[in-house]
């Protein structure tokens, strides 16, 4: 039994989170003393693999909120800092490669009726949640949505993303990585460290998946056939969590026990970058002026910081916002998640910060991501709801399939969807727009 086995099975990710930094220092304070389901499957490769014509679409009124609730140009500070380069992986032993071979396969059935442009997809079709904010009202489109169940129980699916050739890609915290195939095959990969809480994953711009291995301290890399190497990042319990493709063609991380940004070429070189050590660097996104943009979780900020290592960090407004998730806007401006205060921020280049607040109180928003329809989507994690804000700051609730599910994070995935995970009910979703 591990320590994550001693853990209630609702408590909630924060919690979790700060249950594996302790195990963490633990583990050091220890060394250092030691040197002194078949329809759902169905349901996914409809929506994967054919064009939605026909949906049952019900509405009620959404309200816009009436402009920025909170604008502020925040402190900002620039350092330059100079990144520590490292061979691959010490002092760890060299990179472990395997292929994996659990493949866990259930082929979808025929597609019944007339052809695919006529199939009637029997996905749910959620209405938003009512919304009474001033007088002014609007009656969007409601999104198709479903889940499904992962294979494998007790997974605790967290971060996802999508690949090329149109497979979502999933983190499962508890065990490896798992794929969901165009045609509705699940595929799940066991990482070849055991326990080594896989956390976020993206897109390499070699064409293999990349993800942070949290309780190990590890880089993974994943190719599509499912072989997995990992490189061990030379601070030890780091902590690793966010993860994204630079605009350099590397692949840079957070460092949340470390207070670190991390980059590691494709080639499994690794250079680190120190920032404030009690930060709690988080999400990691690529921004449109080729900058890295990061949340501090436990500092409150927003980092910016360049692929030379120029740092700027930006304030956010509301002190103990716990910000999370981070993603590029259609609108040039970064779109953040504050998920102590229930709020979605969004960062300009020059530096203002406008808070919206959400309609529902303790939502926790985490996940944030750009959407197919111009729009941002959230993740609310306590209230069990996906939610919309578009770059003009109209918010949009709308209950996702498992109540119980605590979606976490959230990306764009084909054919006018996205993705999210929830671990609480150890199923993936989506949203069909």
């Amino acid at each position: 039994m591990t320590w994550r086995d001693e853990l209630p099975l609702d408590l909630p990710r924060a919690d979790i989170l700060a249950a594996a930094v302790g195990e963490a220092q633990r583990r050091r304070r220890r060394r250092q003393r030691r040197t002194a389901s078949v329809t759902a499957v169905a349901l996914v490769a409809l929506v994967l693999g054919i064009v939605i014509n026909s949906r049952s679409v019900r509405s009620t009124p959404t309200v816009p909120l009436q402009g920025a609730l909170s604008q502020v140009v925040t402190q900002s500070s620039t350092v330059n800092i100079a990144g520590v380069a490292h061979a691959v992986a010490p002092p760890r032993p060299a990179p472990v490669s395997r292929p994996q071979t659990t493949d866990t396969t259930v082929p979808p059935p025929p597609l019944p009726g007339p052809p695919a442009l006529s199939v009637v997809v029997p996905t749910t079709t959620i209405a938003p949640v009512k919304q009474s904010v001033g007088s002014t009202t609007t009656v969007p489109q409601a999104p198709t949505t479903g889940d499904l169940a992962v294979p494998t129980a007790n997974r605790e699916p967290f971060g996802i993303t999508s690949s090329t050739d149109g497979s979502i890609w999933f983190t499962e915290y508890s065990a490896g990585i798992a794929r969901l195939s165009p045609g509705g095959q699940f595929g799940e990969f066991a990482t070849p460290t055991s326990s080594s809480g896989p956390y976020a994953i993206t897109r390499g711009p070699d064409g293999n998946l990349w993800f942070t291995e949290y309780l190990a301290g590890n880089i993974g890399r994943i190719t599509p056939s499912g072989v997995i190497t990992e490189f061990g990042i030379p601070t030890e319990d780091s902590g690793p969590t966010g993860i994204t493709a630079g605009s350099d063609g590397a692949l840079w991380f957070t460092e949340t026990t470390a207070g670190k940004i991390g980059r590691i070429a494709t080639d499994g070189t690794i250079t680190e970058f120190p920032i404030t050590a009690s930060a709690g660097p988080f999400s990691i996104v690529s921004g449109p002026d080729g900058a890295l943009w990061f949340t501090e979780h436990i500092a409150d900020k927003v980092g910016r910081m360049t692929t030379a290592g120029k740092l700027t960090e930006f304030v956010v407004p509301t002190a103990n916002a716990d910000p999370l998730g981070l993603a590029a806007g259609p609108d040039g401006n970064m779109w953040l998640t504050e998920h102590a205060t229930n709020k979605i921020g969004r960062l300009t280049p020059a530096g203002v910060l406008t808070e919206y607040p959400l309609p529902e109180a303790n939502s926790q928003p985490e996940g944030i991501a750009p959407g197919p329809d111009g729009n941002l989507w959230f993740t609310e994690t306590s209230s069990g709801r996906i939610g919309r804000i578009t770059v003009a700051g109209v918010i949009t609730d709308y209950p996702a399939p498992s109540p119980d599910g605590q979606p976490a994070t959230i990306a764009t995935g084909p054919l006018n969807t996205l993705w999210y995970t929830e671990p609480g009910a150890n199923r993936v979703g989506f949203v069909s727009i």
